[in-house]
């Protein structure tokens, strides 16, 4: 069975962050890695790409575009539809502000395989109090919106999705759905990131839980200090929200 980590790149402001994080996946992971390019990736950066013997790559050109949204909303939201394109029995699909920081474990393509479509963040446990009334209030704003009643809509990372190719289409295509619903829907706040919010819920209504945040650890405090303390306990950071900008791992 084959499996593999992946990326998404579209436009040219991630290839910096990309370029990085290959640099540091080559040194942690000696598995199969894949590049899915959409349609404005820079020539010159695709060839390039072609050229290194770590990588295969695929184009998809198609973006799932929403009018109003920034280019950056549009990729998040054709997340669902890469992953209906990657190579790998089980895929793990990385962003591309990720920094592999100690040796990998693919332990995690088996817990993909198992529950076909998941995230990896910090389970309800490890969230600060703050974080966990933010999740009982998105399921309100879900109610508001678009009518859906669950107790908790836990913060799930898009920066770390895994899916498996034997089982996940008709969880991908709700994903998809909920996207729609939470764009056409009337509240600002889900609409931020619909993508998130729309794979959280299919998860929720699936029974799917989150996975260990060990594979995407994603600092929760303003000066990182608490991704410091998990130096190796984790395999990787995510640094949503720009937070490379203030990161000596990045």
């Amino acid at each position: 069975m084959s499996e593999g980590i992946c990326f998404y790149i579209q436009y040219s402001h991630p290839l910096p962050l990309l370029a990085v994080c290959l640099k540091s996946a080559e040194r942690h992971y000696d598995g199969d890695i894949h590049i899915v390019m959409g349609d404005q990736v820079p020539k010159w950066f695709a060839d390039r790409l072609k050229r290194n013997r770590r990588v295969s790559t695929s184009t998809l050109a198609s973006m799932n575009r929403f009018e109003g949204a920034r280019i950056s909303q549009n990729c998040w939201n054709t997340k669902p539809l890469v992953h209906k394109n990657l190579p790998f029995d089980n895929n793990l699909l990385y962003d591309c502000d990720t920094v592999f920081v100690s040796k990998f474990d693919r332990s995690v393509f088996d817990f993909i395989g198992e529950e076909q479509l998941t995230s990896f963040n910090h389970n309800r446990g490890q969230l600060p109090e703050k974080s966990v009334w933010q999740g009982c209030k998105r399921a309100e704003f879900l109610h508001q919106s678009i009518g859906e009643k669950i107790e908790y809509l836990p913060p799930i990372n898009g920066g770390c999705v895994g899916s498996s190719k034997r089982g996940s289409l008709p969880l991908i295509d709700e994903w998809l759905s909920n996207i729609r619903r939470i764009i056409e829907g009337k509240h600002k706040y889900l609409k931020r990131v619909p993508d998130e919010y729309g794979l959280s819920l299919a998860m929720v209504k699936n029974g799917i839980p989150v996975g260990d945040r060990r594979w995407s650890y994603v600092p929760l405090l303003k000066n990182q200090k608490d991704a410091s303390e998990q130096i190796g306990n984790v395999f990787s950071f995510h640094f949503a929200h720009r937070k490379y900008i203030e990161s000596p791992y990045y």
